[in-house]
Formats: structure tokens, C-alpha cells, sequence
């Protein structure tokens, strides 16, 4: 089992850690279609925007990411580590929805990926109805 991103970066010198970034920057570039938003949102915490993607898809994709990510260790120094990934997704609602409530969702669904033991996605349940 590999090493989830946030631990790699915590145990890490900074310098380390901003390298696995920019790791995790360049495994997205091989998998994203163009017109997908992807960003920092804080710490080791990144959001991926995909317009008119269904919640499937975005599950899906995210998917995808864990999985490339796993397969391709991450080399420091010499060492070979795989890295993990947790993933929420959720949906775009409607008018009724704000993108604070977005993020919200797909944070619930983010930490259902934790409690269900890491290295996984989850879709928001709103969303899948």
C-alpha cells in the first residue's frame, strides 16, 4: 500500500513535498480532457471541475487518477513510493446550488472515501439520485 499524499507531505521536507505535487500535477496532465478545471484547493487538498460531466464520469475519472497514481510511484531520491489518493465527487444540482454547497458534497463524500479505508472514490449521494 502506498503512502496517502498528506502523510507524504507532512513527513517530508518541504522540498519533498512540493515536488510530490508536482508529480500529482503531471499524472493529471496524462488523464484530463481539456476544458477540466484542476486546482490547489489547500494543503495536499486539490479540486477537479469537469463541465457537463455526469457524476458517473467524474467518479469514473477520479477513479482513474487513483489508480494512475498508484501505479506510477513517485521517485525521491532514489526511492520508488507509491502514492494513494482519496477522492469525493458531486454534482452540480442547480440554480439552488452555490459552489460552497458543491464543495461541501464533495467533501461529505471525500471523508466516506476515508472511513471506508483510503485510496478510494466516493460519489455524493445527492447527486447519484
Amino acid at each position: 500500500m502506498g503512502a496517502p499524499i498528506n502523510v507524504y507531505i507532512r513527513l517530508c521536507r518541504h522540498e519533498a513535498g512540493d515536488k510530490a505535487l508536482r508529480y500529482i500535477t503531471a499524472v493529471y496532465r496524462t488523464i484530463f480532457r481539456s476544458g477540466a478545471l484542476f486546482a490547489r484547493y489547500g494543503g495536499e487538498e486539490f479540486v477537479i471541475g469537469l463541465p457537463a460531466a455526469s457524476i458517473r464520469e467524474a467518479g469514473e475519472v477520479a477513479e482513474q487518477l487513483r489508480t494512475a497514481l498508484e501505479e506510477k510511484p513517485f521517485d525521491t531520491a532514489g526511492e520508488l513510493v507509491p502514492i494513494t489518493a482519496s477522492f469525493g465527487a458531486a454534482q452540480y444540482a442547480g440554480a439552488h446550488d452555490t459552489l460552497e454547497s458543491l464543495l461541501r458534497d464533495a467533501d461529505t463524500a471525500l471523508y466516506e472515501s476515508k472511513r471506508n479505508g483510503r485510496n478510494a472514490v466516493s460519489l455524493h449521494p445527492v447527486a447519484m439520485s
